[in-house]
C-alpha cells in the first residue's frame, strides 16, 4: 500500500476537504502522530457524496465512529445504498468491498469517513492512529507521480473496518484533535456515530 509519493494529489483549493498533497510521511515516522505500529484499515464501501445529517456538513472531513454491532449495523444501513455493485481491489470507485459480518467488533470498530477528492484523482482513508489526543488519518491512491488532477471537489464516503486501538475510546473523543496527511485540521472532526433523523 502506497502512503505518499511527494505528487500533488489537488489544488489547494481542496485542502481543507481532505484532500492534499500526498507528501505525508510514512507512519511512525517524526512528526507523523500514527502510532508506531501499522493501523490497518480496511474498506467496506465507497459511496458518492455525504450522508444527510451527516456529522461532516461542511468542507471539512468527519470520521464517525460506531463503538458496538447495534451501531455498527445502523450506520451501513443507513449510509450504503443496497443497489451499490461488488467491487475489489482499492476504493477507487463507489462500490461494496467487504462485509461487515466479517469484522471481528471486539477488536476493530465501524468508521464512516467523509471527505473530499478531485473528480480525476479518487482517494479513501489508508491508515488511522491515534496518539496524545490526535487521530491522524492517513490518505491513499492510486495517483500516478505524474498526474495532473482537477481541482473539481467530489463528496465521498467509506465505511471503514478500524483496529478498536487506533481509535479513542468513546469517553476520549471531546477535543480530539484531527490530522489528515500530516496536515492538523481544527476544522475536521472524530465523532460517535449518531443515526440521522
Amino acid at each position: 500500500m502506497r502512503v505518499g509519493t511527494g505528487a500533488s494529489a489537488c489544488l489547494g483549493v481542496l485542502l481543507a476537504a481532505g484532500c492534499t498533497t500526498t507528501a505525508a510521511v510514512a507512519p511512525g515516522a517524526t512528526g507523523n502522530p500514527v502510532a508506531s505500529r501499522d493501523q490497518h484499515v480496511t474498506t467496506l464501501a465507497k459511496v458518492d457524496g455525504w450522508r444527510d445529517g451527516s456529522a461532516g456538513g461542511s468542507p471539512d472531513a468527519t470520521l464517525e465512529i460506531a463503538y458496538d454491532d447495534a451501531a455498527a449495523r445502523a450506520m451501513w444501513a443507513e449510509v450504503v445504498d443496497t443497489d451499490l455493485p461488488r467491487a475489489t481491489g482499492d476504493p477507487t470507485r463507489p462500490g461494496v468491498y467487504g462485509d461487515l459480518d466479517d469484522v471481528d467488533l471486539d477488536d476493530h470498530v465501524i468508521g464512516l469517513y467523509s471527505g473530499g477528492e478531485s473528480g480525476s484523482c479518487p482517494r479513501w482513508v489508508g491508515e488511522i492512529g491515534t496518539r496524545s489526543g490526535t487521530v491522524a488519518i492517513v490518505s491513499d491512491d492510486a495517483i500516478a507521480p505524474d498526474q495532473l488532477c482537477t481541482a473539481d471537489f467530489r463528496r465521498y464516503r467509506v465505511v471503514v473496518a478500524i483496529d478498536r486501538d487506533a481509535v479513542p475510546p468513546v469517553g476520549a473523543l471531546g477535543g480530539t484533535h484531527v490530522r489528515y496527511d500530516g496536515y492538523l485540521d481544527l476544522g475536521s472532526r472524530v465523532v460517535e456515530y449518531s443515526p440521522a433523523g
